[in-house]
């Protein structure tokens, strides 16, 4: 029973917020699927596919992934040992 003034929250009561999504029987997915894909990837769009009426999957669309150019430094040579191989003598002491 809720009292006058207070509101139910996702966060109170532990459910997500669900938007309106579209949905699709799972047959006519396995039927148009790539054509769904392309269409979920144009307008990103959720699809939630259904089985029997029932949510069994959610396609959505993914970011661009980011460029990676000029995001890594050069630290000097990555492969030659990391102390003088004279000096591994030390490291059996």
């Amino acid at each position: 029973m809720r009292t006058k003034g207070t509101t139910l929250t996702p966060e109170l009561y532990g459910h997500k917020l669900m938007a309106m999504v579209q949905t699709v029987p799972i047959g006519k997915f396995k039927n148009r699927c790539l054509a769904i894909l392309d269409e979920v990837a144009r307008t990103g769009v959720d699809l939630v596919v259904t089985r029997r009426g029932r949510p069994i999957a959610r396609v959505s669309a993914i970011d661009e992934p980011k460029v990676l150019e000029g995001s890594v430094l050069y630290c000097g040579d990555l492969l030659s040992p990391a102390i003088d191989p004279t000096d591994w003598h030390m490291l059996n002491d």
